[in-house]
């Protein structure tokens, strides 16, 4: 999906023309994924390569496509090396952006930089509106065909705290113009603190809808010491303490089982990216 700039509003669009000031964009790139630099990552990045990206760190300053970090629309620096072989390092890309970045030789930041993560999003949000509310309408038409070639199944949407579960618990409320459809949170027990919170303020937002959590059989530090951390190459963890505990769900407190539902949860799929032969899936 083409990601485009907006020199302007100084913020990333889906679309050649900017929702909030009207003007053409510039494309950024042609098929990557751009992605928010929040303050804990820029944080990380220094503690890695023992350079600051931006001081003091701050959300959204940044984005972030691979290894590669923007400023204003321009490639200001990478990251490189890492791994098992080398310590990562930080190599700057634009010295003259570098410059600008830190503010060196200025008396203050650049505009972009004293925003706050509010203003960051709501002028993210403006600069994208059209773009936005054609890919909710796109998958609320696509939730309500699955509804209606599935009418015998229940809905379920897998519900774990992020950002992609909360927006498609969203659009399948919408789209079946119903609360109160079930949602399933596999509660590991070593959740992040902000996502029991969340977990909380969901809750006390939409009292309607309906919850079932799941917990594993056995304790997570347990199993780690008989038989080791989850890795890369033994991921046991998955199995037990998310797939296990829904799977007991669906088996011992519904009266269906997992081949008779619709379980919704994959947001990448689900919403479509502006290409009617794009296969989306449940």
């Amino acid at each position: 999906m083409p990601v485009f700039w907006c020199c302007r509003c100084q913020t990333p669009t889906a679309t050649t023309t900017c929702g909030a000031c009207g003007r053409q964009t510039r494309l950024l790139n042609e098929r990557g994924r751009l992605r928010p630099v929040f303050a804990e990552e820029l944080e990380l990045v220094e503690q890695w390569t023992g350079r600051p990206l931006v001081e003091p760190a701050a959300d959204l300053a940044l984005w972030r496509n691979g290894r590669d970090y923007y400023f204003e629309g321009q490639r200001v620096a990478s990251v490189t090396g890492g791994g098992w072989a080398s310590t990562p390092s930080l190599r700057v890309r634009d010295q003259e952006l570098w410059r600008t970045l830190h503010a060196e030789g200025r008396r203050r930041k650049p505009a972009t930089l004293r925003r706050t993560l509010a203003e960051s999003v709501e002028r993210l949000r403006a600069a994208n509106r059209r773009a936005l509310a054609r890919l909710e309408a796109d998958a609320v038409v696509f939730l309500r065909q699955q509804r209606q070639a599935h009418p015998d199944r229940r809905v379920v949407v897998s519900w774990s705290g992020g950002k992609d579960s909360a927006v498609v618990s969203l659009l399948a409320r919408e789209a079946l113009c119903d609360a109160q459809v079930l949602h399933v949170f596999g509660d590991t027990t070593i959740e992040a603190p902000s996502t029991y919170a969340y977990f909380a303020e969901f809750r006390e937002r939409h009292p309607a809808v309906p919850f079932a959590v799941g917990l594993p059989a056995r304790d997570f530090f347990d199993l780690c010491r008989e038989i080791g951390p989850p890795s890369r190459v033994q991921r046991w963890c998955c199995s037990t303490h998310k797939t296990a505990p829904l799977s007991n769900i669906m088996r011992a407190d519904f009266t269906f089982n997992l081949h008779q539902t619709i379980g919704w949860n994959d947001i990448q799929n689900i919403i479509s990216r502006g290409n009617d032969s794009t296969r989306r899936e449940c």
